[in-house]
């Protein structure tokens, strides 16, 4: 298993384990929303499910830096060790994905 398809299973598990641990209601989990269908799109892309392209638009920045930018806000508002602890793999996935689609790794 490459190490891509490590990383986005480990972001599409983060993603699923912050929706779950999220309280409150519909509105106060949309982020938690925005990361699990970020991370399993990704997943689709990179298992070769599904296609997304979009002329001028690198869709594997797109969702590494939605990854990276949501893993960053409920890192800071995540109180529990499970949430913090997803919260930061997936701020990890998001900036790895989006620094290799810059080219910088």
């Amino acid at each position: 298993m490459s190490m891509t398809k490590l990383f986005v299973i480990t972001a599409v598990i983060s993603a699923i384990l912050l929706l779950v641990f999220q309280p409150g209601r519909l509105s106060e989990k949309i982020l938690p929303i925005i990361a699990v269908v970020a991370s399993v799109w990704e997943a689709l892309i990179v298992f070769r499910v599904a296609r997304l392209s979009l002329p001028g638009v690198n869709t594997m920045l797109v969702l590494g830096a939605t990854l990276a930018i949501v893993g960053g806000i409920m890192y800071a508002r995540m109180p529990g060790k499970t949430q913090t602890a997803a919260a930061t793999l997936l701020t990890f996935v998001g900036a790895i994905q989006l620094l290799t689609a810059l080219s910088i790794l």
